[in-house]
């Protein structure tokens, strides 16, 4: 079990229990059990795997990189919103974001401003809290 206590936090950060509204976002995945193209655990990784490939995870994924190699959060923030590609996905993100730094707020007492959550969370790992 790994104890390190930055890993556990970021992790905290990651889980669905978080208090951010991460539940209402699926990126579709409800509607591809409802409609059988999900079954399985091979389905699902395969789900998850594509997002990360090809969807908004990987767009996601790369910004995080990018805060963590040093890029400034703020171009990087302007930019992912720009990237958005739709106002569901802008929303999504602008909205997890809030909440996040929201509860950084109330519970570390960190102010990160306005930040997409990629890059909120990024620059919250960066910054060391």
């Amino acid at each position: 079990m790994h104890t390190d206590l930055k890993f556990m936090t970021v992790m905290q950060w990651m889980s669905p229990a978080f208090p951010i509204g991460a539940f209402a976002y699926s990126h579709g995945l409800e509607w591809a059990i409802d409609k059988g193209h999900v079954s399985n655990g091979k389905k699902l990784q395969n789900w998850i795997t594509d997002l990360l490939e090809y969807g908004s995870l990987r767009t996601d994924a790369i910004f995080i990189s990018l805060i963590l190699r040093g890029y400034d959060a703020k171009k990087m923030n302007e930019l992912s919103i720009a990237l958005c590609p739709a106002g569901e996905r802008l929303l999504e993100t602008k909205l997890q974001g809030s909440a996040f730094a929201k509860v950084i707020e109330d519970v570390w007492k960190q102010d990160i401003g306005e930040l997409s959550l990629p890059i909120a969370v990024a620059w919250l790992q960066k910054s060391e809290y």
